[in-house]
């Protein structure tokens, strides 16, 4: 049987230079990208000539949590990471399960309308990944997150992680952070994943490096918590030489989310050791915590790979990529074509996303600007 073919003609297109063209052109076959062009398209097909607007390739929102979508607008803006986790782990007991599925459903076709179209979805709830894993919309990575700093809540996770690797399930095990992810707890991770992804949170927190020596605010809220154990593999230690040693920044594909607080000697440790490692930036998460960014051009300058988060929409106002690329343009600090890449084609090569599965956008009456992109509401996804 011959696949139909359906083909396209655009006014604008973005190229993966990050750059808007004149005259792009499409051809899919089914839910495939045959080819994507600019200029004349071959003669051997009618294409449908597009009106004024512009075609987009879909964006990688990189780190994103869907399970937290029920707490938007709850919140009390510039909390701080640990308040805020606080929060978090308080209403996560009294979480209505339906109510979450349905934020968290809302969320994602939002964005996916907005043209974000693949996601890096964190959740500490396995069956929560189930449900999310099934939705239409969804296309990417699902990370389990475990947690637990005490030996014992680490024990308990680990039989609970032996016990679902049994359903030989796309789920991805993975730590949340140096201070809630315990070294045994990393080190089982690093043995059942065998080095191929893993997402982390670090240097979210302006003290995080202070709690190998039990002082600062992480460790006053662990203790405070009752969360709180001396671990011989971090006391004493630095934080990213720990890391180093247990394993966990050995992963082909480590995506290290925020480095808020990372100065220029972790910058250069994280550039010798891990050079292919990605950063994820989340600023519109950051903002709402009450945070300032000050290693802009440290980051910038590295080697690692940019890559673009929304964190959940209880810290933004939504998980679109589109919308928080227009936020972090505001700060006019990176050029607009190095945003583009790193949620487009950049991003498509950091996760190893085959060009032909890329979901394409068309945005109907919209100007090659991102400030008239966000003004489109619904995008049409380009489908054969």
């Amino acid at each position: 049987m011959s696949r139909v073919l359906t083909a396209f003609r655009g006014q604008w297109g973005l190229t993966p230079d990050g750059e808007f063209k004149e005259s792009p052109w499409i051809i899919i076959g089914g839910n495939r990208v045959l080819e994507y062009g600019f200029g004349k398209p071959p003669k051997t097909l009618f294409f449908k000539p597009l009106e004024e607007g512009v075609i987009l390739p879909g964006l990688v929102n990189a780190h994103v949590h869907f399970e937290y979508s029920l707490l938007k607008n709850k919140l009390s803006p510039g909390a701080g990471t640990l308040n805020t986790m606080s929060k978090f782990i308080t209403s996560e007991k009294k979480f209505d399960e339906n109510v979450q599925k349905e934020c968290a459903k809302e969320d994602l076709y939002q964005a996916y309308y907005r043209g974000t179209f693949y996601f890096n979805e964190v959740s500490q709830d396995i069956n929560f990944l189930r449900f999310i894993q099934f939705q239409p919309a969804f296309h990417g990575n699902l990370f389990w997150e475990l947690r637990g700093f005490r030996t014992e809540e680490a024990q308990h996770k680990i039989k609970e992680l032996k016990e679902e690797l049994q359903n030989k399930e796309h789920i991805i095990p993975t730590p949340h952070s140096v201070y809630l992810t315990a070294p045994s707890l990393m080190k089982k991770i690093r043995e059942v994943t065998r080095g191929t992804t893993l997402t982390i949170h670090l240097l979210e927190s302006p003290d995080e490096w202070d709690l190998p020596f039990e002082r600062g605010e992480t460790y006053l809220y662990l203790k405070k918590q009752n969360l709180y154990e001396r671990h011989r593999e971090i006391y004493f230690n630095n934080i990213l030489p720990y890391l180093h040693s247990i394993g966990i920044l050995s992963f082909k594909k480590l995506f290290l989310v925020h480095l808020l607080h990372t100065t220029k000697r972790e910058m250069d440790f994280l550039n010798t050791v891990v050079p292919h490692a990605a950063w994820v930036l989340c600023h519109r998460s950051v903002e709402f915590l009450g945070y300032r960014r000050r290693n802009w051009t440290l980051l910038g300058n590295s080697p690692l790979q940019m890559l673009i988060g929304t964190d959940s929409s209880a810290l933004a106002s939504d998980v679109s990529i589109l919308d928080e690329l227009y936020a972090i343009e505001k700060k006019d600090i990176y050029p607009m074509n190095k945003l583009w890449r790193a949620a487009t084609f950049e991003a498509y090569d950091y996760f190893e996303i085959p060009r032909q599965n890329v979901q394409f956008y068309y945005f109907a009456g919209s100007k090659p600007q991102l400030e008239s992109l966000v003004k489109v509401q619904k995008a049409v996804p380009l489908i054969g």
